[in-house]
C-alpha cells in the first residue's frame, strides 16, 4: 500500500508589497525584532574564510526579504517543505531558522553555495531554477529574493514553480524596480543580464501569475519616488515582492 502525501492546509496570504524608500527598508528590519547579530557575524566570518568572498549578513534589502518570508512562514508550522531559488547570499535560511522550518532546500548556480550559512540543515545543490531535478509537488513553499532579474525567464521559472509546489502552496518572489525611463540594456551582474521591472510592467504581473496557475493580488501601476533607496550598477532601485499561491 502506497502512503499518500499529506499536504498541510495553510491559508497563505496573497499580496504585493513595495520597498521604495529607505524608511520601507527600516520598517522591515524593525519587524524582525531582536537580531542575532553575533550569529550572523560568525556565519559571515566562516563564509569569508572558506570561500574568500563576502557574505553580507546585515544588508538592508535582504533583511526586507527576510522580514517578508518570516511573516509568511508564520502562517505554517515547522513541518513544511520549502525551496529557496537563488540561495547564495539569500535571506531565506535566516527566516527558516527563526521559525524552526527544517525541511529546506536551496539551489543556485554558484558553486560556493554549500558554504552558505545554515548548511548543516539545508539541502543545498547547484541547479538551474528554471529546470530543476525535483519531483512534481515536492514543496509547500518556494521563495526567491531578488534573483529573477538576473537572467531568469519569468514564464519558464513560474511554470517550474507551479510544477514543484503542492496544491494550495505558496510562492514568494521579489525583484528590483527602476524608473520607467531607465535603460538597463547591456548591464549585467554576476555574469548575467540584469532585467529589473518598470512600473508599467508591475500592473500586468497578476495576469502573468494567473497564466502559470497562481492566484495573485491586483496591483496598480506604482508611482515611484524621485529617489529610490539603493544604488546598483549606478542605477537607483527599489523592490517589489509578490506573495501568490497555487490557484
Amino acid at each position: 500500500m502506497t502512503a499518500q502525501m499529506v499536504t498541510p492546509r495553510i491559508d497563505w496570504p496573497v499580496w504585493t508589497r513595495f520597498a521604495l524608500t529607505g524608511h520601507d527598508l527600516d520598517i522591515a528590519v524593525r519587524r524582525l525584532g531582536g537580531d542575532k547579530a553575533l550569529d550572523r557575524w560568525r556565519h559571515s566570518l566562516r563564509h569569508r574564510i572558506l570561500t574568500g568572498t563576502s557574505f553580507p549578513p546585515l544588508d538592508r534589502p535582504k533583511r526586507w526579504d527576510e522580514a517578508n518570508v518570516v511573516e509568511l512562514l508564520t502562517f505554517a508550522d515547522g513541518n513544511i517543505s520549502m525551496l529557496d531559488c537563488g540561495a547564495y547570499n539569500s535571506p531565506a535560511p535566516w527566516a527558516a531558522s527563526r521559525l524552526g522550518v527544517r525541511n529546506v532546500a536551496g539551489i543556485d548556480l554558484n558553486p560556493r553555495l554549500p558554504m552558505s550559512p545554515h548548511s548543516h540543515h539545508i539541502d543545498y545543490s547547484c541547479q538551474n531554477m528554471m529546470a530543476t531535478a525535483y519531483h512534481d509537488a515536492s514543496f509547500d513553499a518556494i521563495v526567491s529574493g531578488s534573483v529573477v532579474e538576473h537572467g531568469v525567464d519569468w514564464r519558464a521559472w513560474l511554470g517550474e514553480c507551479r510544477r514543484l509546489i503542492r496544491p494550495g502552496g505558496l510562492l514568494y518572489v521579489s525583484t528590483d524596480v527602476v524608473h520607467e525611463e531607465i535603460d538597463t540594456s547591456g548591464l549585467a551582474a554576476f555574469g548575467l543580464p540584469w532585467n529589473p521591472l518598470r512600473p508599467s510592467e508591475i500592473a500586468g504581473m497578476k495576469d502573468l501569475f494567473a497564466e502559470a496557475g497562481f492566484e495573485a493580488a491586483e496591483t496598480p501601476t506604482p508611482v515611484l519616488p524621485d529617489d529610490l533607496p539603493v544604488e546598483f550598477l549606478d542605477v537607483e532601485i527599489g523592490f517589489v515582492g509578490f506573495a501568490v499561491r497555487v490557484a
